[in-house]
């Protein structure tokens, strides 16, 4: 075998390797191999042909994508035979995409390496200064055929009318080589005429866009809920120095106490406020707190105050003449012991009392209907039931109960009571419109014992069953605000409890500085105030929690109270006198007259207030 290639086109990748004898080309060419056909023993399979491998060196060869005789970047083979026309030994080529750039290659001025040398367009100056043909000055930059060119566009410039160094971007620009005086080259002021409106200016909470950036006050959370005070709603607003603070969404105004509760409060003790408490009201112009019926614009009554505020005392024609007085209505006979009276309607009165005294007075009359006698009883106490027609019921000695319509000319005996001497009653509508009557008096098997006695005239009468002393009358305004009061030796007060449907002891016998007599009257005057009175002067004000002694008329026994507010209280008394306390002292109402002990008194309004007692006597203020 003789190491020659005569046929070297054909056997160009013969390089490196032993030469096929004559019989390896007998049919054209050296033996074909492949994957499934492969070369005898001794032999290689290279493109498809078999050879005897006899390669000690070589080379690395190259992917020549674009044909110039350099390599691009891709991983080189190791091998003796030449792996394909494409493949070259020379690498370098940093675009082996295009034929015209390779090591060695011409640079043009075209923004890209041609001779792959790691730099671009050297050798032009590009970026160095120039003059254009029209005069403006310029850098060198590439232009077109790979030539440089100088470039030098005129610029667009911008009024600058605030001189925030941002031109005004709604305004027309000028075109010139050169800076016009009062014109900058951007366009990003949205407000030319405030220098403190520009793009990337600091935003403050002023409704306006500062910073240009179309959204006005970000970063502020202007109008989000915030409290101001006062107890008032208020929401995030901006300042004027363009800050932020929370405002009031409603503002708020002076709200007044009004303990009387006669929607008119004490002008000096306002609270600046849009949610007051419960009992302040938004009108200052009370001159008495603790009288309803006195007030700014209040209508004048005879009662010896000055109702209106003007500092005039029963002006005008509200009183008879001389004054207002205590008119009798008495009978022509003064044997009568009168121990209870009630008030309903427009001037309705029943008064009762001892040896089956009776009497009635209808709205719109002036003299009093005598039933004396109708009803046979020893009788302590008398109320008017609203859910017929206003008939008299009438409680006491003995368990006994009556009842007496308007004009009927007989009495209805009721069913005893029970184990009680009745002293008083009293009647409250219940949240289902039923009419509940409360008796309130002495064991009859025990009467060191009080007793109380509740319920409606179709229910099941209801005793109390916890220990109490005897007891002499009851007030409310509902189950809730329902007081008993009595005592022997000591003064006891008790308070209806709905859910134990029971009395409880509100301890008043403990109270520093309270006599040791038996208390006679109580009248609740609202959910806050309530006044209790006795023997020996004695006079308890509860405010709503805690009962404690109040002033009291000198050396009297009080049997019975009535009031309005806190200096509008007027009690009977045995001695036969009605005192008035004005909020500060304690007066005997004038012209009383003289006869025996007042044991009760009923008013609807200071104007309005009837007195009845022994002896007879039954009378009214003012007249």
């Amino acid at each position: 075998m003789k190491r020659t290639c005569p046929w070297a086109p054909a056997l160009l990748l013969c390089i490196g390797c032993t030469v096929p004898d004559l019989l390896e080309f007998e049919k054209d060419g050296p033996l074909s191999c492949n994957a499934i056909t492969p070369c005898t023993e001794g032999y290689v399979c290279i493109q498809g042909g078999c050879y005897r491998p006899d390669c000690t060196q070589p080379k690395l060869y190259y992917r020549d994508w674009d044909g110039d005789g350099y390599g691009g970047s891709a991983p080189p083979l190791s091998t003796c035979i030449p792996p394909g026309w494409d493949y070259v030994t020379r690498a370098g080529d940093c675009d082996d995409r295009n034929s015209d750039v390779h090591p060695g290659a011409q640079e043009f001025c075209n923004d890209q390496d041609d001779n792959c040398d790691g730099s671009w367009d050297e050798g032009f100056g590009l970026g160095q200064p120039c003059t254009a043909s029209n005069g403006c000055k310029g850098s060198w930059t590439c232009g077109a055929h790979d030539s440089r060119t100088c470039v030098a566009p005129p610029n667009q410039w911008y009024k600058d009318a605030d001189n925030d160094g941002q031109g005004d971007k709604t305004g027309t620009s000028l075109t010139s080589c050169t800076q016009p005086l009062g014109y900058v080259a951007n366009d990003l002021d949205c407000d030319d005429s405030n220098a403190q409106r520009y793009t990337g200016a600091p935003e403050l909470c002023n409704a306006v866009d500062d910073d240009c950036d179309g959204t006005q006050d970000e970063g502020y959370a202007v109008g989000e809920r915030c409290s101001p005070g006062q107890n008032c709603p208020g929401a995030t607003a901006c300042t004027a120095d363009g800050g932020i603070r929370c405002v009031y969404l409603l503002d708020p105004v002076n709200y007044y106490p009004d303990e009387d509760l006669d929607s008119h409060g004490k002008p000096d003790a306002g609270v600046l406020t849009c949610t007051p408490d419960a009992g302040y009201v938004p009108r200052g112009d009370d001159c008495d707190e603790g009288n309803p019926f006195t007030y700014s614009g209040a209508p004048e009554l005879c009662d010896l105050v000055d109702n209106d505020c003007d500092g005039k005392v029963d002006e005008g024609v509200v009183c008879p003449a001389g004054g207002g007085s205590w008119v009798s209505h008495s009978t022509t006979t003064t044997s009568e012991a009168w121990r209870s009276v009630t008030l309903w309607g427009d001037g309705g009165v029943w008064v009762a009392g001892s040896g089956s005294t009776l009497r009635s007075r209808l709205p719109g009359e002036t003299a009093f209907r005598d039933f004396d006698g109708h009803c046979p009883g020893d009788w302590y106490g008398v109320l008017a039931e609203p859910n017929f027609n206003h008939a008299a019921v009438l409680v006491g000695q003995g368990a006994a109960v009556a009842y007496h319509g308007l004009t009927s000319t007989g009495c209805t005996p009721g069913a005893p009571a029970g184990d009680i001497h009745s002293r008083n009653a009293f009647g409250l509508y219940l949240s289902d419109d039923t009419f509940q009557v409360y008796f309130v008096g002495l064991s009859m098997a025990d009467t060191s014992l009080g007793r109380a006695i509740w319920g409606s005239s179709t229910g099941t009468l209801q005793v109390n069953t916890v220990a109490m002393s005897p007891l002499w009358d009851v007030h409310g305004l509902s189950r809730d605000l329902l007081f008993a009061v009595g005592g022997s030796g000591s003064p006891h007060i008790y308070r209806f409890w709905p859910g134990l449907n029971d009395w409880r002891s509100e301890s008043a016998q403990d109270i520093p500085g309270v006599v040791g007599d038996r208390l006679r009257g109580i009248w609740v005057v609202n959910p806050k105030l309530a006044y209790a009175v006795g023997e020996s002067s004695s006079v308890l004000m509860w405010d709503g929690t805690t009962w404690r002694k109040h002033s009291a008329p000198s050396d009297e026994d009080l049997l019975s109270v009535v009031a309005f507010g806190k200096s509008s209280i007027y009690v009977s008394t045995a001695s036969g006198k009605v005192y008035r306390y004005n909020g500060t002292v304690w007066n005997v109402m004038p012209r009383m007259g003289t006869g025996g002990a007042l044991n009760d008194i009923a008013a609807t309004r200071p104007d309005d207030i009837w007195v009845v007692g022994s002896e007879g006597r039954i009378l009214h203020w003012p007249r």
